[in-house]
C-alpha cells in the first residue's frame, strides 16, 4: 500500500484529487474509497475506473451521497444496481438513468408510481423500445427528448411538443436530423433556437440561421 500513498502525496494529497485531470491509478482509487473524508470517497464512487469490488463496498457506504454516486456510476456491478432499484424513490430515480441497469429492472421501474423515476427510465438509452412506445405507459416527454437512443419518429413528434423545454432537449439530442434542427432554429423561443443553432454549428452544417433578437 506504500505506492498509492506516495502517489497521493506527490499529487497534493487526497483533497487535491477533485481538481486532478489525469487518470487516477486503480490502487489509488482503492485508497480513496477508504478515506474518512466523505468528499474523497465520493471521488472514488463517481470514477468509472474504480474497480467493481471497490464500488460494491462503496455501495454500502454510510453516506447517502457516496451511495448515490455509486448508483449513477455505469461501472457499478449489476447486482449492486439492482439493489438500488429496490431502494427508495431517490435511488430508484438515479439508477433508472444508469445505462448499465439490467433491462428487467428498467421494466420494473417503468411502472413506478413516481414521475421522476419514470422520467429517467424514459431518458435511459437502454430502455427497450416497446416500453418507450407503450400506449399504457405514462411516458415523460422531458425524459424521452433527452434519450440519445429514442426512435426517430418519436423524436420528430417531440420536436412539435407544446413544451419549449422539450423542444430544446430535442435540439440538443444527437439523433435530431438537420431538418428538425433547421426548423427548431426558427422556433419562437430563444432557448430552443439557440440550442438548435449550436447543434447545427457543431455538425458543420452550412448556412445556419442566427437566432433573432427580440
Amino acid at each position: 500500500m506504500e505506492y498509492p500513498r506516495i502517489w497521493l502525496a506527490a499529487h497534493g494529497g487526497a483533497e487535491a484529487m477533485e481538481d486532478y485531470e489525469g487518470d487516477i491509478p486503480l490502487a489509488v482509487l482503492a485508497v480513496l474509497a477508504k478515506d474518512p473524508d466523505v468528499s474523497v470517497r465520493e471521488l472514488a464512487a463517481m470514477n468509472e475506473r474504480t474497480p467493481p469490488d471497490v464500488l460494491r463496498k462503496l455501495g454500502n457506504d454510510e453516506a447517502n451521497t457516496v451511495r448515490e454516486l455509486v448508483a449513477a456510476n455505469p461501472s457499478t456491478p449489476a447486482d449492486v444496481l439492482e439493489k438500488f432499484a429496490l431502494d427508495d424513490q431517490v435511488f430508484q430515480a438515479i439508477v433508472a438513468g444508469n445505462p448499465s441497469l439490467p433491462v428487467e429492472m428498467l421494466r420494473r421501474l417503468a411502472v413506478s408510481e413516481h414521475p421522476n423515476v419514470r422520467h429517467w427510465v424514459a431518458a435511459n438509452p437502454n430502455t427497450p423500445e416497446d416500453i418507450l412506445r407503450s400506449e399504457t405507459w405514462p411516458a415523460d416527454e422531458h425524459g424521452l427528448s433527452r434519450n440519445p437512443a429514442v426512435p426517430l419518429d418519436m423524436l420528430r413528434k417531440l420536436s412539435h411538443s407544446k413544451s419549449a423545454h422539450v423542444r430544446m432537449r430535442v435540439a440538443q439530442n444527437p439523433v435530431a436530423t438537420d431538418g428538425m434542427l433547421r426548423r427548431l432554429a426558427r422556433d419562437l423561443y430563444d432557448e430552443v433556437k439557440k440550442a438548435a443553432v449550436k447543434s447545427l454549428r457543431e455538425r458543420g452544417a452550412p448556412r445556419v440561421l442566427k437566432p433573432k433578437k427580440h
